[in-house]
Formats: C-alpha cells, structure tokens, sequence
C-alpha cells in the first residue's frame, strides 16, 4: 500500500486484489441498488467488505485509532457530464472510494489543500491557473480496483465526467466508535 502526505495530510491508496472478478460482480449487482441505499446491506457486497476492512483496520491503527468502527456505503454513479462539487464528510473519520468502472476521461478526484488559500506553492499540486487563486489541489486519476482512503475532513471534488460512458465508484464512510465514559 502506498502512503503520500499531501499537505501534511496523508493520503492512501492501493488496489485490491482480484479486482477484474470482483468489479464485474459488483456491476453485475449494480442495478439493485438506489442512490442513497446502503451498499454493505446485502451479501453480494461482502466481498469488497472483506477487503476494505482490513486495509481501513491497517490504516486507522497507523493513525492510533484502536477504538472499534462502523462501515457504510453508497453506490456513486457519476453520468455522463456530471461533476461532483467540493463537499467534504465531517461526520466520518475516513472517506474511502472504491472505483469499480472508470471509463477514461470520465472524471479526476481533486483533494483540495485544507489549509486554504496559501502562497506556499507546492511543486506536486495544481492549482486554477498559473497559482492566481493559491488554492491547491491534488488531482488523481482513478483506475479500475483503486481503493482510495483519506480524512473525512479534506474537501474534495470530482471533474466532469467527459467520458460516453457512466462511472461508478463506492462511497465508504468510516465511523470511529468512541466509547463513552460514565463519571460516578
């Protein structure tokens, strides 16, 4: 698994094994499904469940998150001339997607810097034009099997699918369950 500190914010990402079977279940299901509907709520899911968790378990460890979490997910599909705007997920400790069908053209996932506008102008990222806004980005280009994991926190986009075909990914949210202590 590769690991990258974008913005001194780390970023994963990997790809899961037996990727070309397990995609073609997945979109051999993918009509079920409405958008909004939990993707981990029926068997023909469990599959990719049972290589998410693991590597979501490895990753929140590294971070020293030892505490318990849950799983959610939706289907994305992304139409053809649709974008996905900047929205990040405030509520869960990692967003996770998982590219299931990824026509070229159909769409980069940009990372937006969390710390705003800077004029620290860091080599690896882009920006609108020529750094005129200092607002960084870091764009990258999704594959079939690429698992992509993050802090809920970063605001993130997705370009405009420009592809003849619909993309679809898996939206993960993962949700650190905190133990609350009762005081006597």
């Amino acid at each position: 698994m590769k690991r990258q500190n974008l913005f001194c914010t780390p970023v994963w990402t990997t790809m899961l094994d037996d990727y070309e079977n397990l995609n073609k279940e997945l979109l051999a299901v993918a009509g079920k499904y409405r958008m909004g509907e939990n993707y981990f709520g029926i068997p023909e899911t469990q599959k990719l469940a049972d290589q998410v968790v693991p590597i979501v378990r490895k990753v929140a460890d590294e971070c020293g998150y030892t505490q318990p979490f849950t799983i959610s997910g939706r289907q994305n599909p992304m139409a053809v001339g649709q974008n996905n705007t900047p929205h990040h997920h405030p509520d869960c400790m990692f967003a996770v997607v998982y590219y299931v069908k990824v026509p070229e053209k159909s769409g980069d996932i940009l990372l937006h810097d969390p710390r705003g506008s800077i004029l620290w102008q860091d080599p690896e990222a882009r920006t609108d034009v020529n750094w005129q806004s200092y607002r960084p980005y870091h764009k990258i280009t999704p594959v079939p099997g690429m698992l992509l994991i993050f802090p809920g926190y970063v605001v993130h986009s997705v370009e405009h699918n420009l592809s003849d075909d619909v993309r679809i990914s898996i939206a993960i949210s993962i949700f650190i369950i905190y133990r609350k202590h009762i005081i006597f």
